[in-house]
């Protein structure tokens, strides 16, 4: 991977800038404040920085107050082109109130789904956003203090392979000794006294019944916490809800108790009138009854009378109806029976319609015999062989000198003048004459053309008179309007078939009459409506008897109980006068109330809430005594007061675990991570690290360890081993320390693929000797990856060579 191009229009303090980036070593100049780092910073941004920007996100309000123009600027944005395995790939950006993220793939492919182009992004730039971060795009001071640190340890003596793993990590900001000190005392204050594994303490009996009093980790308290206060809910809860109970049940009793107290005293009022009410409603009930009976009677007997006598009536008039109906019918079958006929005679009409169109059409075409098809065949066969014959013998030739008139006759074909100089062809026979000059004639010895041109003629002068005859152009016209005559024979021939088959024996002329007669039964429904209608009188007739039948058994058994209507009314004058005396007895007794219909029931009613009040009694009075000892007992705390209290502890509890378990899946990786460090998994680096570090002391050493004062040791050809003063190997600074580490790096982590690399000014420390060393390093380098370098020297920019870019405020 390599950058071909950047281009913003604005990305804070630079403006309208595009620079083009060539393969291996580009030096961008220009003096500090012009922007060179904002650029570095813009190229990182439009491939790792989301887009959209989240406010409530550090890292997101970071990036807003760095790079937006402030206070009126509404988007920053930056275009960069890149090349992968030859192919160029194009991503645009735009920050600020309208975002938006646009990748151009190498097959014209335009992706504008941010969660696509993530998942893109993520494939071609393999090592993630930190890798590239804190290597490439890393600055030299940042590279420098993880060295730093390393060697300010006093207490690590340190292998090269160790010191380039420290550093790695470094650049990350981790200390790896502080780490793990820090998680190993973190776990120990959680999970001390915890069984983390089986969610309950250590020992399960000392849980809240025996709790541990001392040497317990921040787990075990806030379980232990947690538990006795969710005892103290439990029992709150139960005296709460006793409590809220038993005044419910207190306020129903005593709003009970006072409903019965009121009822009974209203009832006790009239209890004696009711008493001597009992023994005379009874009777005066049986006489009401009667009387009712007897009057609805008298009511009802003279209508239904007369009802009876008017459906009697009612089914006259529908036998008289079903008789009519069913001539309906009859008429209406041969109502139908005319619609066929006519339906047929339709048919037949328009079949005979589309014969006579047939017919017309088949009189405009000539009929034309197979023998005719034939006969033109035969000489079409002699036409073809004969002018075959006279072609095979093709005469070719050109008239050389100019003459006055040349008349030429060739092959079949008539007379015709031709110019000198003209080449000419003919087959079979050539005639030439020259006026006054030459006559000339020319046959093939192949052929007998004579007789060839006769005979061609002959069939063509026959075949011409045969075509004319028959009113065709072509033998394939011919062909055609036969078979067009051929088919419309048939057709006639197969509607005529159907008119038969519709006849069906009759004559065409019955069928006429018979659809004539239709016109006459235009008002006749058909047969289906007719049926119904039949279907309606029989079930209204047969329901019509039931009724009739009902009310003549109806009023002989009231005839045969009471005579007739004059006997009935006397029966109900007799027994008005009896219920008026009896009610004369009940004047100055108190009413019945409405809501019973016996004085017995009223009594029963009354004797069943006296008992019910005195039970109310004695249970309100034990309820208000239980109500007295609960509240005496209730704790000081409410339920919701330990609610809220409990899901804090919950909280912590649910919280603290988590943080245990999290941290201890952290130790784990990271005991792993180091243990995969430290098995020679660094000796790639190590080797890449001390070749850069034997360039730049432009000796043919390697390295061999590093001591506490990072002094090198170096192994010459023989593999003898001497201290090497820190002034000759150290670089004086920690610059090529650094330098010589991150390309060692780079180029372990591309190994056989393109990358690149961001190099702000690295040699401003170095002297002399050690730049010169460093810029042979950062070429060679640049012979295999690309090399972007920062730098406000013209002299660093003209020692380094490479592409050169200017780059101004």
């Amino acid at each position: 991977m390599r950058l071909s191009s950047f281009k913003t229009d604005v990305f804070a303090g630079i403006s309208k800038r595009q620079v083009e980036f060539d393969k291996g070593l580009n030096v961008i100049i220009g003096p500090n404040e012009a922007g060179k780092s904002t650029l570095i910073e813009a190229i990182y941004a439009t491939i790792f920085q989301e887009a959209r920007l989240r406010m409530n996100l550090g890292v997101d309000k970071d990036f807003k107050a760095r790079f937006m123009p402030y206070p009126t600027g509404e988007y920053i944005n930056g275009i960069l082109e890149f090349i992968i395995d030859g192919e160029k790939y194009k991503l645009k950006k735009e920050w600020g109130k309208e975002h938006s993220t646009v990748l151009e793939l190498p097959d014209g492919q335009i992706l504008k789904n941010s969660d696509r182009i993530k998942r893109k992004l993520k494939d071609l730039f393999v090592f993630g956003r930190a890798s590239y971060g804190n290597i490439v795009f890393a600055r030299q001071r940042d590279v420098k203090q993880a060295v730093e640190r390393i060697i300010g340890n006093d207490d690590i003596v340190h292998t090269v392979s160790s010191f380039l793993r420290k550093a790695v990590m470094e650049l990350d900001g981790i200390s790896v000794e502080h780490l793990r000190s820090r998680l190993g005392e973190e776990i120990d204050n959680l999970v001390k006294r915890w069984d983390l594994n089986n969610d309950r303490p250590d020992n399960p009996n000392r849980d809240i019944n025996n709790p541990y009093k001392v040497g317990y980790g921040e787990i075990y308290e806030a379980y232990i916490n947690k538990v006795s206060i969710e005892r103290k809910m439990k029992k709150a809860l139960e005296m709460e809800e006793q409590l809220a109970g038993l005044s419910r049940e207190l306020q129903a009793l005593e709003e009970e108790r006072q409903g019965l107290k009121t009822e009974i005293e209203q009832m006790a009022e009239i209890e004696n009138d009711v008493v001597k009410r009992a023994s005379l409603e009874p009777e005066i009930k049986r006489l009401k009854e009667k009387t009712g009976t007897l009057k609805r009677l008298n009511r009802e007997w003279p209508v239904r009378a007369d009802e009876l006598v008017r459906k009697k009536e009612e089914l006259n008039n529908l036998d008289k109806s079903l008789k009519e109906l069913s001539r309906e019918k009859s008429r209406a079958r041969e109502k139908a029976r005319l619609n066929e006929s006519r339906s047929i005679l339709e048919k037949i009409n328009r079949l005979k319609k589309e014969m006579q169109e047939k017919y017309q059409e088949r009189q405009e075409i000539k009929q034309i015999t197979i023998e005719d098809i034939k006969e033109m065949e035969s000489y079409q066969d002699i036409i073809k062989r004969n002018k075959a014959a006279m072609e095979a013998g093709t005469l070719l030739g050109v008239i050389n000198s100019a003459c006055d008139q040349v008349i030429l006759t060739r092959g079949l074909a008539e007379q015709e003048e031709i110019e000198a100089g003209v080449e000419f062809k003919a087959d079979g026979y050539l005639h030439l004459v020259i006026e006054g000059i030459v006559d000339v004639e020319i046959k093939s010895g192949e052929i007998d053309f004579d007789s060839l041109r006769r005979e061609y003629q002959l069939a063509q002068s026959k075949f011409d008179k045969l075509l004319s005859n028959l009113g065709v152009e072509s033998i394939n016209e011919a062909r055609r309007k036969r078979e067009d005559y051929n088919r419309l024979t048939s057709e006639l021939n197969n509607l005529n078939q159907q008119i038969k088959g519709l006849l069906d024996g009759r004559k065409y002329e019955d069928l006429q009459e018979e659809a004539g007669k239709l016109n006459e039964m235009e008002f006749v429904r058909d047969e289906g409506t007719v049926e119904k209608e039949l279907d309606r009188v029989n079930k209204e007739r047969s329901k019509l008897l039931a009724e009739i039948k009902s009310l003549e058994d109806r009023i002989n058994s009231w005839q045969e109980e009471y005579g007739d209507v004059d006997k009935l009314f006397e029966l109900m004058v007799s027994i008005g006068t009896e219920l008026k005396a009896i009610k004369g007895q009940l004047t100055g007794l108190a009413e019945l109330p409405d809501q019973y219909d016996t004085a017995e029931g009223f009594n029963s009613s009354l004797t069943r809430l006296r008992k019910k009040k005195e039970e109310l009694d004695d249970r309100f009075t034990s309820k208000r005594e239980e109500l007295r000892d609960i509240m005496a007992a209730m704790p000081e705390e409410s339920y919701e007061e330990l609610l809220v209290s409990r899901q804090d502890y919950r909280k912590r509890f649910d919280r603290l675990q988590k943080k245990a378990r999290d941290l201890i899946k952290i130790r784990a990786v990271l005991h792993r991570k180091l243990a995969e460090m430290d098995n020679n998994s660094f000796d790639p680096l190590v080797d890449l690290f001390s070749r850069y570090l034997s360039i730049l002391t432009a000796g043919n050493y390697q390295i061999g360890d590093v001591n506490n004062n990072f002094q090198l040791k170096i192994v010459n050809e023989k593999n003898s081993s001497l201290p090497v003063d820190i002034n000759l190997l150290s670089f004086g600074t920690y610059d090529g320390v650094a330098l010589a580490f991150r390309l060692a790096l780079l180029e372990q982590l591309f190994k056989d693929r393109e990358g690149f690399i961001i190099l702000d000014d690295c040699l401003v420390n170095l002297d002399p000797a050690r730049k010169k060393e460093a810029v042979t390093l950062i070429n060679k380098f640049a012979e295999k990856y690309q090399v972007i370098f920062t730098t406000c020297n013209p002299d660093t920019a003209d020692s380094l060579g490479g592409r050169v870019i200017e780059f101004t405020a």
